[in-house]
């Protein structure tokens, strides 16, 4: 288990590549958490973001579920994505 905070720090966050896209800025350091992995705590958006961008960038197809505006940061990211129900926002559908 890891705290969402904690996984951002260990790999340094993302940044811009040179086509304006986001990365996974310690790439093999993600490789080698993501591996491990089984859960993620207090994972804030923008956490949720960091994995669906690590996960692309590894190759994988992402699906994302969501219900809020503050899911968009993934959602937007993510291979597929589904709006949970009828109370998700509009910007999430």
């Amino acid at each position: 288990m890891i705290e969402g905070r904690e996984l951002c720090n260990d790999v340094g966050g993302l940044s811009l590549n040179d086509k304006g896209e986001d990365v996974i800025q310690d790439f093999a350091a993600f490789k080698q958490k993501i591996q491990k992995l089984k859960v993620i705590a207090r994972a804030v958006p923008e956490v949720k973001r960091l994995l669906v961008v690590g996960l692309r960038q590894m190759g994988h197809n992402v699906a994302v579920t969501a219900d809020g505006t503050s899911d968009l940061p993934a959602v937007e990211k993510a291979t597929v994505s589904f709006a949970m129900g009828m109370s998700a926002t509009d910007m999430c559908k």
